[in-house]
This record gives structure tokens, sequence and C-alpha cells, in this order.
């Protein structure tokens, strides 16, 4: 047995089993939110105050939802899929050790004459082959919980300011309708351009 093919089933193994801890520790904190909005709304005496907390809970659901997909291991899911940028074989660099790379295979084949041609081992015995299709399983389980995450995140990101603009609809008194749907435009506009902001930090990295 080859020993990177040991190292690397150990790394994804450990990966996973990282990714649910952080997916567990998520839902519970969402679970602590979505308790705190309910008991809010609960004491609210305003009716239109009461029905946008409601709605705040409600959209904390959809985060937690896809915290909670993410913990299935599936290995195939076109939803994810359509997320994923396809590449050529030629143009993957394959490190056997990082799942990302892994995962941009579209087969085992693929994966496997990539790993050949890497490590130059022109001969696999049936249980490296069975490692390796182990290996490449797991890394595109781990996409799809990274990819999941990744969803969960930027939904319970519009959340979080949807419920800031509902908080501060409720303190200040007097705020008419427009003035609120000004604050949600506001909140929305700087979300937005934080991303662009980030993604330009990103690319200036790369």
């Amino acid at each position: 047995m080859k020993d990177e093919l040991l190292k690397s089933y150990d790394i994804m193994m450990e990966q996973q089993n990282k990714a649910d801890g952080k997916t567990q520790a998520f839902i519970a904190m969402l679970t602590g939110v979505v308790s705190f909005f309910w008991g809010v709304q609960q004491l609210s005496v305003d009716v239109g105050i009461n029905e946008g907390y409601q709605v705040a809970v409600y959209l904390l659901l959809l985060p937690s939802f896809f915290f909670v997909i993410s913990l299935v291991p599936v290995y195939q899911d076109r939803f994810v899929n359509m997320f994923k940028k396809k590449k050529n074989t030629a143009d993957i660099i394959l490190n056997i050790f990082y799942w990302t790379s892994i995962s941009e295979f579209k087969n085992d084949d693929d994966f496997i004459s990539c790993y050949q041609n890497l490590y130059h081992h022109e001969e696999l015995s049936h249980y490296e082959m069975s490692i390796l299709k182990q290996i490449k399983v797991n890394a595109n389980i781990l996409y799809r919980k990274v990819t999941y995450h990744r969803i969960a995140f930027m939904v319970l990101m519009q959340d979080f300011l949807f419920a800031v603009s509902i908080v501060l609809y409720d303190l200040v008194n007097g705020v008419t309708l427009f003035q609120y749907i000004l604050i949600c435009i506001i909140i929305e506009g700087l979300f937005i351009a934080g991303l662009i902001l980030n993604r330009r930090i990103k690319k200036n990295h790369h």
C-alpha cells in the first residue's frame, strides 16, 4: 500500500469530521437565535413588528436546513454540481492531500489515471484502486458539505441583515414605512458592497 494513499484517506475522513463538527455547532447556535427571536416576537405588542419577527424566525430555518442536509454523506448532488466549475482533466493540478483538486475530476478513472502519472505508479493492486475510489468519493462528499455551508452562510447573512432591520424598525419610534424600506436598501447595499470588495481582495492576492 502506498503511504500517500493512506495519508490522503485519513485526511479526507478528518476533514469530514471537522466539517460535521462545525455544522452541529452552527445548528445549535441557530436554534438558540431562533428561540430568542421567537421569545422577542411573543413580547412585542405591535402587530406589524410581531409579524416581522415571525418572518425573521422562519427565514432562519432556511440556513438551518442547508446545514442539516450537509450532514448527509451524499456522493453526487445535481444541485451542488451546478456551482462546480467545469475543468478539463489536463487543466487540473492534482494534490492527493487536498479534497478540492480531487473533486474537480469528472470521474474515478480520470482521477486514478492522473494519480498514476503524477506518482509514476503504472500498476495498482485491487486494494489500492479501492482506496483511490474511496478518496474520490470522500472528496466529492466534502465538496458537497462545504458548498452547502457557503450557501447557508450566505442565506444567514441575508437573514441577519433582515433581522437587524426589524430590530431598528422596532427601536426607532415613529419611523415610516418608507424609512424602513430605505433602511433595508442601505443595509442590503452595504452587504453587496462587502461581497464585491471581498472578491476583489481575493483576486489581488492570487
